[in-house]
């Protein structure tokens, strides 16, 4: 699959970017507190949008530290679960697709989501950004 990727432009290989890398794990902390700002209000759906935007902020953290373009989100997250191998983080990485489906039906079907679903989804968005912080301070 991920030579698909490849092959259809979705994944491209470049330079490896350590400082946008960094720039990335910056936007995802801040949708995490645009996340929990939007619990507090009682918006779970825009908090679920929050935490998924910065689980995928910090997965292109690890795609720039690798030297690699994302055009597609399914292509990145696939890319990140086949190669980060550090089991403390991989029942995150194997939930990231489905909440990458959950957000396209809220945003685009108005699907609504359940206050502690988006909390949970908040708790990963933490758990991955944390990781991707500590993973790419060994690289630099």
């Amino acid at each position: 699959m991920i030579n698909e990727c490849f092959e259809k432009g979705l994944l491209k290989r470049t330079r490896k970017d350590h400082d946008r890398a960094l720039g990335s794990l910056k936007i995802a902390r801040s949708f995490i507190e645009k996340a929990e700002a939007n619990i507090k209000i009682n918006f779970p759906d825009v908090a679920s949008l929050m935490a998924y935007d910065s689980m995928l902020q910090s997965v292109r953290a690890f795609l720039f530290d690798s030297g690699i373009l994302e055009r597609s989100h399914y292509c990145a997250i696939k890319y990140a679960s086949d190669n980060i191998k550090e089991n403390e983080i991989q029942s995150v990485l194997r939930i990231l697709n489905s909440y990458r489906i959950l957000r396209h039906k809220i945003q685009y079907e108005g699907e609504t989501i359940e206050k502690k679903n988006s909390e949970e989804m908040i708790k990963d968005a933490k758990k991955l950004v944390d990781f991707m912080e500590n993973k790419l301070k060994l690289h630099s």
